[in-house]
């Protein structure tokens, strides 16, 4: 599976740990649902996985560290959220990252 989208489905609860398993995912778009908890780390370790949408949902903690470890990774929207903490450092060693939106959930 190359792409994942449940855009604004209602969908309640967190993000299974088992995504981390579609390691061809290109396109993981949960927008506007009404999930909760933290972001799991091992999403972030996805090579391949270059668009990611998370924003207008409930998601807690801050971004994982393994953001950087995204190669592929050119857009990041995790706006609308209860995120806390700071956009790590690491975010810097996703080079192809061009579009990013935390707004109102930092």
């Amino acid at each position: 599976m190359q792409r994942f989208s449940i855009h604004s489905n209602k969908v309640e609860g967190t993000i299974p740990d088992t995504i981390s398993k579609l390691k061809n995912l290109f396109f993981l778009d949960l927008f506007g649902n009404e999930m909760t908890g933290n972001l799991p780390e091992e999403i972030f370790e996805n090579e391949k996985l270059a668009i990611v949408r998370l924003s207008d949902n409930s998601f807690q903690g801050s971004i994982p560290s393994s953001i950087g470890m995204m190669p592929a990774l050119r857009s990041f929207w995790a706006a609308n959220n209860e995120l806390t903490g700071i956009i790590p450092s690491e975010i810097g060693k996703a080079t192809a990252l061009s579009k990013c939106n935390v707004a109102t959930s930092i």
